[in-house]
This record gives C-alpha cells, structure tokens and sequence, in this order.
C-alpha cells in the first residue's frame, strides 16, 4: 500500500513496503522540496521554513520513531547540508533560549 500527497512548494510520499521472506513491513516517507533549484536559491526562506516544519511535523526527523534519516539532493553540494545546518541552528536556539525571551 503506498499513498502520495501534494502541497504547494514540496511533495510527500509515504510508501509502505514489505519485506518478501519476513513478511515484515516498513514504511518510507519521503519530502521532495521543489522550490530550491539546482545552482540557485530558494526564492523565499519562508518557503524553505515551511518546508523544514513540515518535515519536523511529520515526526522524520525523530530517529526513535522512525529509524534513520537520510537527506541529500541531486547535486550533493549544498542544500542537503542547508537543511541540517538550519534545523541543528534552531534546535540549538531553541536549547540555549528554550522561553524565546530577548536577552
């Protein structure tokens, strides 16, 4: 059973496969982001923001629920590393000021 939905500025795909000997099933979640081209810029960081919460409010990034992660994009050079270094950035605010009080 697989099923596919579509928001704007990113896809989600979520699979559910099965394993042939040991009946065993898992599934597979997968965030396509398009707006951010290969070689450019996304042309909003709002679009890019929405796209880490959507992620984060899926609940992938939580390795105990849903296993390992794996990011990348096609050319491997910037926009996967973009992803992880501005989730770890906010997580890190997050810790340091976890009120979101201006000092």
């Amino acid at each position: 059973m697989s099923y596919c939905y579509v928001m704007s500025l990113l896809s989600c795909l979520v699979c559910v496969c099965g394993m042939l000997q040991s009946g065993e099933t898992r599934e597979v979640i997968q965030f396509h982001y398009t707006a951010w081209p290969d070689f450019g810029v996304p042309a909003s960081p709002a679009a890019f923001l929405d796209f880490l919460w959507a992620v984060r409010g899926s609940g992938a990034l939580d390795a105990a629920v849903h296993g390992p992660l794996v990011i990348h994009c096609s050319a491997g050079i910037g926009r996967s590393g973009t992803f992880c270094l501005v989730d770890a950035c906010l997580v890190l605010v997050r810790f340091i000021n976890p009120f979101g009080l201006d000092t």
